[in-house]
């Protein structure tokens, strides 16, 4: 009796010496990952996971009950960096591993494949680059895998398709080449598939659409090229979402693509699709994103399309649809965002459509779209509308100016009639934003009176520091300035979707910020060209002597107007002399006693206060003289001999960059 008592405890002690040191094990490896962790922001690791406390109570470990041992390892968010330990393959237990959103680096340790129970591997938003070792696959009960967002490379190994119970498989945004794997097809359990933003080339293996429980396939933004199963949705008939826009796909869009009656998103656009969009698309009832952007459609839009009332955003730009907007696309009353533009639609624009209320953006610019716009609508929740390059007539609606989140308009190149209405100027204007522009806080309007509230700029307007005592800009400090200028009016001129003319440039309407960093102000008679030609009418005059001669005689306002202004600007600068000054009469202008001074007398036009040094900078007779002669450029009597904007830009950067290295030397 005594003997079986001693055997029985020796044993006892035996199982608990291997306990323990089963525990050790695990605390040991715990504590060689925390070692490879080089940068710890919050500092948890470094004050909790200490030998003073049980490891199953350090932040991120979690243990099963009776063993005591880690089953999972949860790192995420905390900002960590460094390398992933080799130790992590002796936590046997460990069942889930997520480090997403930290800065690890290297490669993935092959001792991952030790782990025979990991279900979840969550390495997603790291630094990790390599190959995916082939251990990995030896985790024969993985479910969920998201290695995105990294730099891993190489090919996807056909080993992938050995992993039976994987469920999730996220690749998107690394490095991937090579083909999709047709072992895939093996992966019976699959349900998400993303491999988005990687460089994989070739088709889509049919045995993948073997898998009857796929939900979501993402291979947006590679080289993938093939076409897609006539049958895709007998076989694959629960997909959620189809993202595989951006690819080299081509052939026709299924016709039994209604059979997807679970589809939600389906993305196909920027391939080289062909054929006619299928009829019985409208079908597809729970549909809420459609898009089909940039492809080789041809025929017409399907009626059936207004039978989607989940649709939220619908895009069919940039192909070769032709024929009328069908009206059944009014009965769409949750869509957000409608995009037909680029096509070769015709007709009128159905009036229904107007009055979705959830419309926030209309792109329907660059078709042959004709007749006027409704009397009346709304849309209170309209943020953009792009009606540019059509054969549209009629007045402009002043209520479009009642829709306070508006923000982009395009109505350029129609056949409108009439001005744009004073309110919506504003609310354009009110919206605008650049660097070098005075920002427009606020605005209001009557029939009477337009008035902008603008943004303070603490070093006041540039005519003070021009023609101030105690004040003196010296040669890169006018250049700096009139670089700037020239970027708010290329900004005005081409950066958004109206074209706005200034109208009233000079130096008064230029204010510089506390960094000396000019701001275009005061639009108070700015225009928006919103006509089908390149220059609209106003009786409001701008400034004497920067106005255009076209300008000032008959009202033409054009964007050759502001590049006049701006030639103007330019010579007053470097001579320091206005236009209106005292001097100047009928017969000689500012242009034209620079222009008799530019060969031989040009030290006597030019402003004495730029003959100074800055940091070592000599000025020098050819940079002036170039500027000079650029100023009689851009103020030309004729407009058309008067170049573009984006010409001054550059120009004026090349002399800027010249200063900079004068000042190195």
């Amino acid at each position: 009796m005594e003997l079986l008592l001693g055997v029985l405890v020796v044993q006892s002690c035996m199982v608990c010496l291997a306990f323990s040191l089963s525990n050790l094990t695990d605390q040991s490896a715990l504590l060689a990952i925390k070692n490879e962790i080089k940068i710890e922001p919050n500092n948890l690791l470094d004050s909790n996971w200490t030998t003073t406390t049980s490891f199953c109570n350090w932040v991120g470990v979690s243990c099963s009950r009776r063993r005591q041992k880690v089953t999972a390892l949860n790192l995420s968010y905390m900002g960590l960096q460094g390398t992933i330990s080799p130790h992590v393959g002796n936590l046997s237990f460990l069942v889930a591993l997520d480090l997403r959103n930290n800065s690890f680096h290297g490669s993935l340790t092959n001792e991952i494949g030790r782990l025979g129970r990991l279900k979840v591997l969550i390495l997603q938003d790291n630094k990790m680059e390599g190959v995916i070792p082939l251990t990995l696959f030896h985790c024969r009960k993985l479910e969920f895998l998201s290695l995105r967002c990294n730099t891993f490379n190489g090919g996807i190994s056909e080993e992938l398709g050995t992993l039976p119970e994987l469920r999730i498989l996220d690749l998107r945004s690394n490095n991937f080449m090579g083909t999709i794997p047709s072992s895939l097809g093996n992966l019976s359990t699959l349900r998400f598939f993303a491999l988005q933003d990687n460089v994989i080339s070739g088709s889509i293996p049919r045995t993948i659409f073997n898998i009857s429980s796929f939900r979501v396939l993402g291979l947006t933004n590679n080289s993938i090229s093939g076409s897609l199963p006539m049958d895709i949705c007998q076989l694959c008939p629960r997909f959620e979402a189809l993202h595989l826009s951006e690819n080299l796909l081509g052939g026709q869009i299924p016709s039994l693509l209604s059979n997807c009656s679970e589809l939600r998103i389906s993305s196909l656009s920027f391939n080289k699709f062909e054929g006619s969009i299928p009829r019985d698309i409208g079908s597809l009832r729970k549909l809420e994103l459609l898009y089909l952007n940039s492809n080789n459609f041809e025929g017409t839009l399907p009626p059936s399309l207004g039978n989607i009332s989940s649709l939220l955003e619908l895009a069919i730009a940039e192909t070769y649809i032709r024929g009328q907007i069908p009206p059944e696309l009014a009965r769409l009353s949750n869509l957000r965002m409608l995009s037909f533009g680029d096509n070769n639609l015709t007709g009128i624009i159905p009036e229904q459509i107007f009055n979705i209320s959830s419309l926030q953006k209309i792109y329907m610019g660059y078709n042959s779209l004709d007749g006027n716009l409704p009397t009346c609508f709304w849309l209170p929740n309209l943020e953009l509308l792009d009606l540019g390059v059509n054969r549209l007539g009629g007045h402009i609606p002043s209520y479009l100016s009642n829709s306070s989140k508006l923000s982009g308009l395009f109505l350029a190149y129609n056949l409108f009639t009439g001005p744009v209405p004073t309110s919506l100027e504003c609310k354009v204007l009110r919206n605008i934003r650049h660097r070098n522009l005075v920002k427009v806080i606020s605005s209001c309007s009557n029939p009477e009176l337009r008035a902008l509230v603008l943004q303070y700029m603490s070093n006041g307007s540039l005519e003070k520091w021009l023609y101030s005592h105690n004040y003196c800009l010296d040669l890169f400090q006018r250049v700096s300035i009139m670089f700037d200028v020239a970027l708010a009016l290329e900004y005005l001129h081409h950066g958004q979707l109206e074209v706005v003319v200034h109208c009233d440039l000079k130096p008064n309407n230029v204010l510089l910020d506390e960094d000396m960093v000019a701001h275009v102000g005061d639009f108070g008679i700015a225009k928006i060209m919103a006509q089908n030609k390149t220059e609209t009418q106003t009786k409001t005059l701008g400034t004497i002597g920067y106005i255009a001669p076209e300008y000032g005689s008959e009202g033409r306002v054009s964007m050759k107007g502001d590049i006049y202004s701006y030639g103007i600007m330019l010579l007053e600068m470097f001579t320091r002399k206005k236009p209106t000054d005292e001097m100047f009469t009928r017969e000689l202008s500012l242009r034209q006693w620079v222009s008799a001074s530019l060969s031989s007398k040009l030290m006597e036009v030019v402003d004495g206060g730029l003959f100074t040094t800055r940091g070592g900078m000599t000025t020098t007779q050819g940079i002036i003289l170039a500027i000079m002669e650029l100023g009689m450029e851009y103020c030309k009597e004729s407009p058309n001999e008067r170049c573009d904007i984006k010409e001054v830009v550059v120009k004026l950067n090349k002399t800027k960059m010249q200063l900079l290295q004068n000042q190195g030397d």
